[in-house]
């Protein structure tokens, strides 16, 4: 019989996993270019290690950096964060690391953006989705991702698909 894995246990290891697949678009430079765009011609996308805890939507009292940290070298520990205080966090938590764990190679999959996105209480730039979540940037000179939402959330209305991105 296969031991019983708990919830948080499910997750640490999907932080862990997450942390290597995001570790690919750190120093990385997208550019997101669409003749479709109102506001900007270009979008430039970053990716800092400082970012990474957000998108995980744990509670920790680590800092953002200790927390990648220790993410990408495997020595996070259950008692470093908090994902299961209540049945809002849990399936917020489950849903974004679920989603974290491909995001190395979420920009070759990635089908439309959206220029000025809001979703509820979000707001960004742009966001761009492949299908499955969407991410969400802000920032002003270049964007860092600021939030990572389950399911295709680009408006149809408001969809580019005329868009290119140029990852350097």
């Amino acid at each position: 019989m296969e031991p019983i894995i708990s919830f948080k246990e499910r997750i640490l290891s999907g932080i862990i996993a997450g942390a290597l697949s995001y570790s690919s678009l750190i120093g990385k430079r997208i550019a997101v270019r669409s003749p479709s765009f109102k506001i900007r011609s270009e979008y430039v996308l970053r990716f800092f290690p400082r970012n990474y805890l957000h998108l995980t939507g744990v509670l920790t009292t680590l800092s953002s950096m200790d927390f990648y940290s220790k993410a990408l070298d495997g020595s996070l520990s259950l008692s470093d964060f908090d994902c299961d205080s209540t049945p809002a966090l849990k399936g917020t938590v489950r849903c974004k690391v679920r989603n974290l764990q491909n995001i190395g190679t979420f920009f070759e999959r990635a089908t439309k953006v959206e220029e000025d996105f809001s979703s509820g209480s979000v707001r960004c730039k742009i966001a761009t989705s492949e299908g499955t979540y969407t991410l969400g940037f802000t920032g002003t000179s270049f964007l860092v991702p600021n939030t990572l939402l389950n399911k295709d959330k680009i408006r149809e209305m408001k969809q580019i698909v005329d868009f290119e991105m140029i990852i350097q």
